[in-house]
Order: C-alpha cells, then sequence, then structure tokens
C-alpha cells in the first residue's frame, strides 16, 4: 500500500523461510495485495504456500482442551468455540477463569486450517463430525455433569455453537453468541422450537459496529422472540467484531440469564 513492493515481497519470503505461511487464495484474493499479483515472486510465494498448507492440513487434527474445577464432584459444563483466525490456546483464557466458580471449561480446536496456528470451521459438516466426537468424550469423563451445559462461540464458532445446540449435540441449556455468524439463519429457522424441548436460552453479545453479524444476531433475537423462546441481546455501542472490553461482566450477565442449571 505505500509502495514498496519489493520490500513487501522479500518480507512475506522471510516469514515463509521462518514457517509462517497463509492461505494462497486468501493472498490471492486480499485487495491490499494487488499490486503484487502479476509479480512472478508472488506468484513463487503463493506456490509455497499451498505445499506448506498442503502438509499442515494433512497433519492437523481436532483438539479439547479441558480444564476442572478444584472440587472432585461432577460440575456443570461450559464449551467454548474459537472464531476463525483463532485456536484454543488463545481462546481458553476468557472462558477458563469459571473454573474457579466450579464450572468444567472444555475449548475445541477446529482441524481446518486457514494459515500458520490460526484455524476455521467454514466446513460445517468437518466441524459437526469433529463436535460429536468431543461431545462422546465429555459426555464419558466422570469429572463432567453433561446434562448441565451452556455452549458458547465466537463468530463462525457461534454458528457451530447454535447449531451443536439444534442439532442435539451439546443438551444445552444456554447458548452464549458473541457476535454471530449465521448465514443459514433462514433455512436453520424451522430448527428452533427444538430449542424449547431442551430449555435452552440464548444470550447473545454484539456490538452496533459490527457491521457483517448484526444483522444476523438482530435476526436470530427477534426468530426466538416470534417463538416465545427465551433471548437477551446485549448491544454494545461503537464495538466491532469482538469480545467486548469488560468480557467478565458480560460472561456472568448470561449465565445469570440462565439461571439455575439444576
Amino acid at each position: 500500500l505505500s509502495g514498496q513492493p519489493d520490500l513487501a515481497l522479500r518480507l512475506l519470503a522471510e516469514a515463509l523461510d521462518k514457517g509462517y505461511w497463509s492461505h494462497a487464495e486468501q493472498m490471492a484474493a486480499d485487495e491490499d495485495l494487488l499490486t503484487l499479483h502479476d509479480h512472478p515472486e508472488f506468484q513463487r510465494l503463493l506456490a509455497i504456500c499451498r505445499v506448506q498448507h498442503a502438509a499442515a492440513q494433512q497433519a492437523a487434527r481436532p483438539e479439547l482442551r479441558l480444564r476442572l474445577p478444584s472440587a472432585s464432584a461432577p460440575a456443570p459444563l461450559l464449551v467454548a468455540f474459537h472464531g476463525n483466525q483463532h485456536h484454543a490456546a488463545d481462546t481458553a483464557p476468557r472462558w477458563e477463569p469459571l473454573t474457579m466458580l466450579g464450572w468444567c471449561v472444555a475449548v475445541p480446536q477446529s482441524s481446518q486450517m486457514s494459515s500458520h496456528h490460526a484455524f476455521v470451521w467454514n466446513d460445517l459438516d468437518v466441524a459437526t463430525a469433529e463436535t460429536r466426537r468431543h461431545a462422546e468424550t465429555l459426555a464419558a469423563h466422570p469429572r463432567v455433569d453433561f446434562g448441565r451445559a451452556v455452549v458458547a462461540g465466537f463468530s463462525m464458532g457461534a454458528r457451530v455453537a447454535l447449531w451443536s445446540a439444534l442439532q442435539g449435540i451439546f443438551p444445552a441449556r444456554g447458548l452464549i453468541l458473541l457476535g454471530p455468524w449465521l448465514p443459514e439463519l433462514p433455512a436453520w429457522s424451522e430448527l428452533l422450537p427444538r430449542l424449547a424441548q431442551s430449555r435452552t436460552r440464548t444470550y447473545i453479545i454484539i456490538g452496533d459496529a459490527d457491521r457483517s453479524c448484526l444483522p444476523h444476531a438482530q435476526a436470530l433475537a427477534t426468530a426466538l422472540r416470534e417463538r416465545s423462546l427465551p433471548v437477551e441481546l446485549e448491544l454494545h455501542p461503537g464495538m466491532r467484531h469482538r469480545y467486548p472490553p469488560d468480557f467478565a461482566a458480560s460472561r456472568q450477565r448470561a449465565l445469570d440469564f440462565f439461571g439455575s442449571l439444576a
């Protein structure tokens, strides 16, 4: 963007040499890189990215990070799905403080890779299969009270969270959806009454400057209210597509909205 294509290409090459790579097709479509598209060196770097992506994807496996409270009795479960371009390690710290309040906290990590150490949930069929396996693991854990579950997610992770509840993968008594990306919501609307069967309450957290996801959040809240399903929409003025700055307070308001999970 500053008119230094040779420097840009050198920095990209240095990053690749150090093991960093990105999704080649996303790079090719990136408007910031338009001035590089016809450069032979850029095409060479894209080819390297394709090879590295294929190798990393072949080795990738779904992961499940689980943290338990200190008490030995079975405890309620919170499952938190990371957003696209994120991973379990950078998502877990937002939720794991709940272990001090007596929760088991599980953070799945997708096997779908977008770039170096960045994971996505783009293929819903793959995400569903992985989520089912995680649910089976958690249901069999002696410290987890699987019948008292809250499912949460950010952005595309919120899409997986909602879908997992609609499919009955988790017996979600509560849903916490942050900046939810829900392009299939019109097709999923007929499934929303299933949330009544599981007594699921939904808490949505969104910024009014989140232009891409705000319409999805509002449409979901409206659809739930039309079906007399309990929902709360927490709107943050000026906030874009991110977690709220005082997320601990928002997280607690969501849990209070769900009430006792007994």
